[in-house]
């Protein structure tokens, strides 16, 4: 027994030799086989020094491109214009789509309308159809519901005049036929559609650009993209700090987290309501906030001094300023008044974007004195700073200026103002609606009337769905039109009003208006190209309630007379009795406007490069839309280039002018 206990403990002395001995060759595999460190070097962009510390200076936006989508539609309503051969592939995508849509002989989804019981190859070669490509440019970040113009094309079309654009599916890319890769569908769009008005919209022969056209704020979005930061060096506090300062300036609302942190080197950013129209605003305020929030003013004092000693930055630390939000005043506030244009106009931004009342009267000063495009820019900053019954007063004076831009800038910044009012009165009511913290975009279903009795001066009406009718009293008459977004006729003065002893008939006697007898009221004649119907009927001397009498649809719940005309047939029987001159106001689009803000940048630049030549002196042209094709570019009145324009002007406006010496 003593012997077997002693070999039991000689056994249990070798095991635990045995396993001692193998530990370190155990310890020694395991250090092998553990990874080396990787020696990483931080990347570390070249931006200003001023810059360093705001988001942008540390990472990428991703999604910051505008999205190309587009779809194949289908255009219904046309005079006979359409349904010309088409290619195979686009035939038989058409078809499938429209069967899906239950467009089919023994369907009922098209019971009660002119094309109820045809099939869809029926239908793609009716004569007042239209196939056509459907392209649009979502911009980055826009968030569902936002709106966006779309433009079409026709494949087998003379002219979409009168047409109406029915619901098309907006994908990533070009069209896609039947059997070929279908992308994401982001947006959606539908609605009449605005081609060149300056032609005759009942003609049978294709006119300059009859073929194309927009739908004007006719793209909705259906799933929107989001954007991403993609942080340059991975960093779980980092991105952590960057998700606070972010949703800090931007708190939840209805869109939830406007920053959501994905892992150590991402962050999904989704656009806040309020910045629905603008997502290019909210990306700029993103980049440039300062990411360490714990000495805010620090960072405003800072971008204030490189503001004012380095010109050159100003609009970068005027977003810098706008993204630290109204801590920045104090130090802002020390610019309004600096003899240096640039950092005064940057600091001015600030100012009004962050609303504060003290920015009002230099704005107001370089409204009425400065240079065209500062005055321009002043006047756009003063859309929601709250000034006052003086503020409006000073903008309603702007109406009376001669200068186009100037007096469009003053209509566009009192009409902001009014749907400013209406906005607060739906929050009055509704406080839980979202609360517009800068400048900018409300909600087109809020302000769609106004009412005109506010001190903004600015009344609205709705013309079906087809367009807003506004007055802006003051000022010389002057018709104004939209041809971008959503569609405005806008009239200036207080009483245009058809001409006495007019005679006017435009459209191949289509469309006539005399008003040559002062104790009757004008009369009308009108033979519609699309049913031949004619509409002989006396119609208002004033020139609102003739435009509202062109668009009118008589309805069993509005039976009023009315021609039932498209926006841009609106447009165009405007230009026609104007020119013409039947109705005494001038008459102006928003391409010239545009372009009367190049030609006002280009006459600047000429002067300043040769300031004792003749070319100084500033002419004036009138623009002379043809009746065919689009309006004519500006004809210069002497041998000074380039001119800068006016609107056209009723022709007895003119020749008395001319016979002035003006």
């Amino acid at each position: 027994m003593p012997q077997t206990c002693s070999i039991s403990r000689m056994l249990t002395q070798v095991v635990l030799v045995v396993m001692l001995g193998s530990l370190p060759l155990a310890c020694g595999g395991s250090q092998k086989e553990k990874p080396k460190p990787r020696t990483v070097t931080p990347v570390v962009r070249n931006v200003p020094s001023a810059l360093r510390g705001t988001i942008g200076s540390e990472v990428t936006v991703n999604g910051v491109q505008p999205v190309l989508v587009s779809g194949l539609g289908l255009v219904v309503g046309l005079n006979g214009t359409g349904g010309l051969a088409i290619d195979a592939g686009v035939s038989a995508t058409m078809e499938r789509e429209l069967g899906l849509r239950g467009i089919s002989q023994g369907g009922n989804s098209t019971a009660g309308t002119n094309i109820a019981g045809m099939s869809p190859r029926q239908l793609l070669n009716d004569t007042n159809t239209a196939v056509v490509t459907v392209y649009a440019a979502i911009p980055p970040g826009s968030p569902q519901g936002a709106t966006f113009d779309v433009y079409v094309r026709a494949l087998n079309a003379t002219s979409l005049e009168g047409g109406t654009l029915w619901t098309t599916d907006l994908r990533i890319g070009d069209p896609t036929l039947l059997g070929g890769y279908r992308t994401q569908k982001l947006a959606s769009s539908r609605g009449s559609i605005f081609v060149n008005p300056f032609v005759d919209p009942g003609t049978s022969i294709t006119g300059v650009g009859q073929a194309v056209g927009r739908v004007l704020d006719g793209g909705y979005v259906d799933s929107p993209l989001k954007l991403e930061l993609q942080l340059d060096n991975e960093s779980g506090s980092r991105a952590r700090s960057i998700v606070s300062a972010i949703n800090s300036r931007f708190p939840p609302g209805t869109h939830g987290q406007t920053a959501r942190g994905r892992s150590a080197g991402s962050i999904t950013l989704t656009v806040p309501a309020t910045y629905a129209k603008r997502p290019a605003d909210f990306l700029q305020l993103v980049t440039h906030m300062p990411i360490d929030q714990t000495n805010i003013e620090a960072y405003a004092q800072s971008y204030v001094r490189v503001m004012k000693n380095e010109p050159a930055m100003g609009e970068e630390m005027m977003w810098c300023l706008r993204a630290i939000g109204e801590r920045s005043l104090p130090f802002v506030r020390e610019l309004y008044e600096d003899p240096d244009v640039v950092p005064r106009m940057a600091a001015l931004n600030v100012g009004a974007a962050l609303g504060d009342p003290r920015s009002v009267e230099p704005l107001l000063r370089l409204a009425r004195t400065a240079s065209t495009p500062i005055r321009i820019e002043a006047i756009g900053l003063l859309k929601t700073v709250q000034g006052g019954p003086s503020l409006e007063l000073s903008l309603r004076e702007l109406l009376a200026e001669n200068d186009l831009t100037i007096r469009v800038a003053a209509y566009e910044t009192l009409a902001a103002r009014a749907e400013h009012i209406q906005y607060a009165r739906v929050m009055a009511r509704n406080p839980s609606t979202q609360v517009v913290t800068e400048a900018g975009t409300f909600e087109p279903t809020i302000a769609k009337v106004l009412s005109g009795s506010t001190i903004h001066g600015v009344e609205r009406r709705l013309i079906g769905h087809k367009f807003a009718l506004d007055r802006v009293q003051g000022g010389k008459p002057l018709v104004y039109v939209t041809q971008q977004r959503a569609p405005r006729v806008v009239v200036f003065g207080d009483g245009p009003s058809v001409t006495e002893g007019a005679f006017a008939s435009i459209w191949s006697d289509r469309l006539m208006l005399l008003n040559d007898d002062p104790s009757r009221e004008p009369r009308i004649y009108y033979k519609d190209y699309r049913t031949t119907r004619v509409t002989q009927t006396v119609v208002p001397t004033n020139v609102m309630e003739l435009i509202e009498f062109f668009g009118r649809q008589p309805s069993p719940q509005d039976p009023r007379p009315g021609l039932d005309l498209s926006y841009s047939e609106v447009v165009g029987a405007l230009y026609g009795l104007q020119s013409a001159g039947a109705i005494n106001t001038a008459f102006a689009t928003e391409r010239d406007k545009l372009m009367a803000q190049l030609l006002d940048a280009n006459q600047r630049a000429l002067v300043e490069e040769r300031p004792e030549t003749a070319s100084d002196v500033k002419e004036t042209v009138f623009f002379d839309a043809p009746q065919t094709g689009n309006p004519a570019e500006p004809r210069p009145t002497g041998p000074a280039a380039p001119p800068k324009p006016v609107p056209i002007l009723p022709p007895e406006s003119a020749a008395s002018k001319s016979k002035d010496g003006g």
